[in-house]
């Protein structure tokens, strides 16, 4: 055609005459939706395989993990519930991956180099994804018989905390009247932040179990600090 015999550039006397964005200029605009395809497909792969990868990679250490404390086993129990619900949305975002991949072979678009290995990469970590999830569901009972043993030895200690905090302000209180005032106040603001953190454990204790699908222990002495 009289369009594909414009060269895309020319010598012209002592000049070289650069046709092409004229040539894109009288391109029928499908053409050059193509051409702008083409070279936006790569980054688009590129940027999709960087997100998934980044929130897959966050997700990982948590699932495949071995729990050493119930925190990291409440953790983990709750971020492999999270990856359940989100591995089909992550697929459907391989397979976007993977329909650009062909559209730009289809046309016969060079496919950059390191593009093969990132939908390698995608499909690899959704892989470990997936079997790590199995994994933590296969050992999740045996968890939590585990942790739920480990709660229940420490439930009596914080409540011996607690109740010794108590007990520590009420001696504070009846003989403070014989004692030095500047060491009565610290001696109860320590007794405070004891009593403070031990509540706090407590606390954490009880939504652990609830995670756990346990019934929480109730902690008779917690009430509210002295002071």
């Amino acid at each position: 055609s009289e369009f594909s015999r414009i060269p895309s550039a020319c010598d012209l006397a002592s000049m070289t005459v650069d046709s092409r964005h004229l040539k894109m200029g009288l391109m029928p605009s499908p053409v050059q939706a193509l051409m702008a395809l083409k070279q936006h497909l790569p980054r688009l792969i590129r940027g999709a395989h960087e997100k998934l990868t980044g929130e897959v990679g966050q997700l990982l250490p948590s699932v495949t993990g071995t729990p050493a404390s119930v925190e990291n086993f409440v953790k983990k129990k709750k971020v492999t519930a999270e990856s359940v619900e989100l591995l089909p949305l992550f697929r459907k975002r391989q397979e976007r991956m993977i329909e650009m991949s062909n559209l730009m072979k289809k046309n016969g678009w060079a496919v950059p180099d390191d593009q093969n290995n990132e939908l390698f990469e995608v499909e690899q970590n959704l892989s470990m994804l997936d079997s790590g999830i199995a994994l933590a569901q296969s050992k999740e009972e045996e968890d939590i018989k585990r942790f739920a043993k480990d709660i229940a030895d420490e439930v009596p200690q914080v409540t011996k905390r607690i109740q010794a905090v108590r007990e520590g302000l009420e001696k504070t209180t009846l003989s403070s009247l014989d004692s030095d005032v500047n060491e009565t106040v610290a001696l109860v603001e320590k007794l405070n932040r004891d009593f403070e953190a031990a509540k706090e454990r407590a606390g954490a204790l009880g939504s652990y179990q609830e995670t756990l699908g346990l019934v929480a222990d109730e902690y008779d002495a917690v009430g509210g600090g002295g002071g």
